[in-house]
């Protein structure tokens, strides 16, 4: 049989076609294509056009001029994507090619990708640095650079360059960009909206345009213009949920449910349509108006669902309110149900991730982490599943695990503010601060509209020891959300301690805007302490009293004044005060304390202690007045009656994260070590990321263990502390790093303890057994000497182990045994 029988007819032309084909080169079909790509786009055919071109460049990926066409073509398209994946190709296959790098630089501009802008600006300047597009990309780049270092001085520098060279090159995007910021910075709306209108009208897809635009608006608060540019937005950036979150936050900012309500019905849908619109009304009614109204919602999707998958999410839903309102058994046994009788599949999975919450929450973490083992078996990149994970291991001291989960989560959903929250946790449990603060940056970049996003961000910075940047973050939040109280509280505390009274002026003014009478008895007290602070006295006591002689709850201004006129040094009016204000409230607890302070420290303690225990005995909850009581009793040597206030206030408020915190320290001030481990191990349980209770427990955990797996579980712990500037810190890791066998790298952590905790002898004994381990005796001695005369006769644990290594150091080396002699 021929070969020829196997295949099929083929029409003559068609044979001709491939004959003809056959004989061209690969260079040749690429140039075909390119050539067809050029018609069809001057037809205005562009889908056509961007196959032929990727065709041309499939056959030959240095096909220079077909590839950039391509790569323009789908930036013009909104592909930007494409766009930058195939600059970069043609930045990589020729390096010294000016053009694709300058349209590299000009794409990362727009969508704020910093580290690629730099890259690509450091590219062309290297290529050619004469160019003038190439130096307004340059002063792009340094003036990013000067904005994040918080540099001011050289940012107005940069801009000022920027400003000149715009005289010649005004629609130049890069000088353009510099002088909105400038523009913003300097609260010149109208002179901002211009240039960020011409930046929008060159290129529509430039998100940070279109959301400087927003943020002016915002700041204008202008509510049509607002929502007409929320919903261009959301036009223009179909993929971003993010927008129609900040949307519906903006609405609800406003108390304008109604509208919230509104914009959730519409994106939902018909009740058969996708179910996260309608989740999303689900979550809004229950937040909005109640448990009732969200079930109200979900019985009529799942009637008109009913038989499908969607019925089943909706029911789930329904049972997780139940579980909520107390029905913790019957709610778990529904979704339950509903997993078994399902078949796996991204809604199972999402309602199982629902399964492993309401364990979690009832104390049951082996059969969620289980149930999350399962759903991470059939799909190792489910986003929900790898956050909750992360945040167990986050809770557990293993950071490294969690950030691997989490970058995972992200690959799916880089975007996502609660992933990158996360990530920023994980971060600081580990110890990488600055990876930490740069990760909030980002959720504060995409999540403007949560406040509590850029109040966690700023307290980091200012943690840090970055005050400006930190108030740079917060000032911007604020003028999104002015009528915040974290934000505005934060704020205000900037002001006063860097006294800027430009910025205090302009919270008073804003506060005085509102016609809350809480508002604006903020704003008096804002105004009072800002003139205290600038020493005019009699300015603030003027407005003090007033609020005084208007306001129908007096205690609050009462203190104001009291403190006041303490801190004048004026200490018999601030008594005077007092006395005529309890006078009219004999049991008023607040003036009752205020009054124990003023006893306190005046020396007359008698009269404080009678004081707290007339408050205690009123109301044995009072954590403050246990917390005093309790100090004073002990300074006075009365540890019995102290120990039994302590005890009385635990048992009124045995949640009290203060007074626990003093139980532990007196149990281990009487020797009960593994009591104030338990103390502290509750409290860590419930508030793993307080680092204080975190360095407490790690210490004594250093004291007491003896086995590798607890020790090496204290260092997890303590490993959040391996870049902190502060010395119990430092000391807590060092130590725990020399006894899980990190002996080198623990020295210089202990040597920088040392310095800053000088009259610490735990401190010293650890220096120097560390400087023992090393072989560096004569230091070694030094520091446990130290150690040993600053403990005097304190019955420590340490130090006895510091005076036993001390023997050990100073006793005689035992003489090597004289060598046999030999027989000649």
């Amino acid at each position: 049989m021929s070969l020829s029988a196997w295949f099929p007819r083929l029409p003559a032309a068609l044979l001709v076609v491939a004959l003809v084909s056959a004989c061209q080169s690969t260079e040749e079909q690429a140039e075909e294509h390119f050539a067809s790509a050029q018609q069809l786009i001057a037809e205005g055919d562009t889908p056509r056009a961007l196959v032929e071109l990727r065709n041309a460049v499939a056959l030959v990926p240095e096909f220079h001029q077909a590839r950039s066409a391509l790569a323009g073509l789908m930036l013009a398209s909104g592909d930007l994507a494409g766009a930058y994946a195939q600059y970069t190709e043609l930045a990589e296959l020729q390096p010294n090619d000016l053009e694709s790098r300058i349209a590299l630089a000009d794409l990362t501009l727009t969508q704020s990708m910093w580290t690629e802008f730099t890259s690509a600006v450091t590219g062309a300047e290297r290529i050619n640095a004469a160019d003038p597009r190439v130096q307004a990309l340059v002063l792009a780049r340094d003036y990013q650079a000067a904005v994040v270092a918080g540099d001011e001085t050289r940012r107005s520098d940069i801009a000022a360059r920027a400003e000149a060279l715009r005289a010649d090159r005004p629609d130049d995007a890069a000088l353009r960009r510099i002088a909105i910021d400038q523009a913003v910075a300097a609260n010149q709306a109208d002179a901002a909206l211009s240039l960020i209108e011409a930046a929008i009208a060159a290129q529509p897809r430039d998100y940070t345009m279109q959301d400087a635009k927003l943020r002016v608006l915002l700041a204008r608060q202008d509510p049509t213009a607002i929502e007409a540019q929320y919903r261009a937005m959301i036009a223009i950036f179909v993929g971003n949920e993010q927008l129609s979150t900040d949307f519906l936050q903006w609405y609800l900012s406003r108390q304008d449910l109604a509208g919230a309500e509104a914009f959730l019905r519409d994106r939902a849908g018909a009740p058969t349509d996708a179910t996260e619109g309608h989740i999303a009304v689900v979550d809004f009614l229950r937040l909005s108006k109640g448990v009732a109204a969200a079930l109200a919602e979900l019985d009529p999707l799942i009637a008109a669902n009913d038989g499908t998958p969607k019925a089943d999410l909706y029911r789930a839903k329904r049972a997780s309110f139940q579980f909520e309102q107390g029905e913790a058994e019957a709610a778990m046994a529904e979704v339950a149900a509903i997993i078994a009788a399902a078949e796996p599949s991204d809604q199972t999975r999402r309602i199982q991730t629902l399964y492993a919450t309401m364990l979690d929450s009832q104390g049951d973490r082996a059969t969620a982490e289980a149930t999350v083992s399962a759903i991470l078996a059939q799909d190792p990149s489910h986003v929900e599943a790898l956050l909750l994970r992360a945040g167990w291991r986050i809770a557990g001291d293993r950071p490294s695990d969690a950030i691997i989960d989490l970058r995972s989560a992200l690959n799916q959903a880089p975007n996502d503010p609660r992933l990158l929250q996360s990530l920023a946790q994980a971060y600081l449990r580990d110890g990488t601060v600055d990876l930490a603060a740069e990760t909030l940056g980002r959720v504060v970049e995409l999540a403007p509209e949560n406040p509590a996003y850029a109040r966690d961000y700023g307290r980091l910075l200012q943690e840090q020891g970055r005050g400006d940047a930190a108030r740079s973050v917060l000032y911007r939040a604020w003028q999104r959300h002015p009528a915040d109280a974290g934000l505005v509280q934060a704020l205000s505390t900037i002001a006063l301690e860097q006294e800027d009274w430009v910025l205090a002026s302009e919270i008073i003014t804003l506060l005085r805007s509102s016609t809350a009478p809480e508002t604006l008895a903020l704003a008096a007290q804002m105004e009072s302490a800002v003139l205290l602070a600038r020493d005019r006295f009699d300015d603030a006591m003027a407005i003090i009293d007033r609020e005084l002689a208007t306001t129908a709850d007096k205690t609050a201004w009462t203190i104001v004044k009291v403190d006041a006129l303490a801190d004048a040094g004026r200490s018999d009016e601030a008594a005077a005060v007092l006395q005529a204000a309890l006078a009219e409230a004999p049991n008023d607890g607040i003036l009752l304390q205020r009054q124990a302070f003023l006893d306190q420290d005046a020396g007359r303690s008698d009269q404080a202690i009678a004081i707290y225990r007339t408050i205690l005995a009123a109301t044995p909850a009072d954590e403050a007045a246990t917390r005093e009581l309790y100090g004073l009793l002990v300074a006075k040597g009365d540890i019995a009656g102290a120990d039994a206030v302590l005890d009385a206030g635990l048992a009124a408020a045995p949640g009290s994260l203060d007074l626990q915190w003093i139980d532990a320290a007196r149990k281990q001030t009487a020797g009960d070590l593994a009591g104030a481990i338990a103390i502290y191990e509750s409290l860590y349980a419930a508030n793993g990321g307080n680092p204080v209770i975190a360095n407490n427990l790690a210490s004594l955990l250093s004291v007491t263990a003896t086995d590798a797996e607890t020790l090496e579980r204290a260092l997890r712990i303590a490993r959040r502390f391996r870049a902190s500037p502060t010395p119990a810190f430092q000391d807590t890791y060092g130590w725990l790093l020399h006894l899980n066998g990190e002996t080198e790298a623990a020295l210089p952590i202990l040597q920088s303890a040392a310095a800053g905790l000088p009259d610490l002898a735990s401190v010293h004994y650890h220096l120097g057994a560390v400087l023992a381990e090393l072989g560096r005796t004569d230091e070694a001695r030094e520091a446990l000497e130290r150690a040993i005369a600053m403990a005097g006769d304190a019955p420590d644990p340490e130090i006895a182990q510091a005076r036993s290594l001390l023997d050990n150091l100073s006793a005689p080396a035992t003489p090597p045994s004289p060598a046999p002699s030999s027989t000649p």
